[in-house]
């Protein structure tokens, strides 16, 4: 695997993040709803948002919101490329995620991932990330 490199995503990357969220199907909401292009947007400017390039190409991203006032993260989507899976690129994107939380003095890490995603499940507890027993996920459409 060629040099892979993580930064901070810009507005630029909105279109090729969107267009890999939906190629995964991995960006999507509760009953099967898909974010669009002014979801990245928004969240590039006003959230934490990291991308994975190799050879200038995105390969993977990690989306999140950042309250600063209650320093609390809620890590929204980590998304890689199916064929670039294995590469540890998503332990790279959380490793540097977490630690710009850490410069920011972020308290709490929160994230939602589905139960029938055992890869998933198992990726987070790999990195310290402990399930609720306490709560359940509710939505209500408007």
């Amino acid at each position: 695997m060629d040099t892979l490199v993580i930064r901070t995503a810009t507005l630029e990357d909105a279109k090729t993040l969107e267009k890999i969220g939906k190629a995964t199907k991995e960006v999507t909401m509760v009953e099967g709803r898909t974010l669009g292009l002014k979801y990245f947007e928004v969240v590039i400017e006003y959230g934490f948002v990291l991308v994975a390039e190799i050879d200038k190409k995105i390969v993977g991203f990690l989306l999140s919101e950042i309250y600063d006032l209650t320093k609390l993260s809620v890590l929204t989507y980590l998304v890689v490329k199916p064929e670039y899976r294995n590469y540890k690129i998503g332990t790279k994107l959380m490793d540097s995620y977490l630690k710009e939380l850490k410069k920011r003095k972020i308290k709490l890490v929160s994230l939602f991932a589905p139960k029938s995603n055992k890869k998933s499940l198992n990726f987070y507890e790999k990195a310290g990330f402990k399930k609720d027993k306490e709560y359940v996920l509710f939505f209500k459409d408007l």
